[in-house]
């Protein structure tokens, strides 16, 4: 069991727990690991491991049409319903943004949260 795809945008022990949420043979993508990972987790499972920088296209511009076309790619395999974002049972208004917080810095959360800032 697990996800085949896990997009992990916090590092640290987010990416952590995103090797051991993959399923065997599913894919983890990172924008934020600048730190010392235990690649044992997603290793035993045969886990793939891609880190995406998108820091130095944003800066240089060398590699933001790549960038871009992943983009697109993303944007029509989500309006095909074939992305599924995992959200938090949890949805809090912007007065609770605070519990939203608490929440999450607790780890019982689940996916992403929903701040409902209209």
């Amino acid at each position: 069991m697990g996800f085949d795809l896990v997009y992990d945008t916090i590092g640290g022990k987010s990416l952590d727990d995103s090797m051991v949420a993959a399923r065997p043979y599913g894919h983890v993508l990172s924008c934020f690991a600048f730190a010392n990972h235990n690649l044992a987790p997603g290793s035993l499972r045969c886990v793939t491991l891609s880190g995406i920088f998108v820091l130095l296209p944003m800066l240089s511009g060398n590699g933001r049409a790549h960038h871009g076309d992943i983009l697109r790619e993303a944007t029509r395999l989500a309006e095909e319903g074939k992305l599924k974002s995992l959200m938090d049972e949890h949805a809090f208004k912007l007065g609770e943004a605070r519990d939203a917080h608490d929440l999450q810095e607790s780890g019982k959360s689940v996916g992403k949260i929903v701040i409902d800032i209209a």
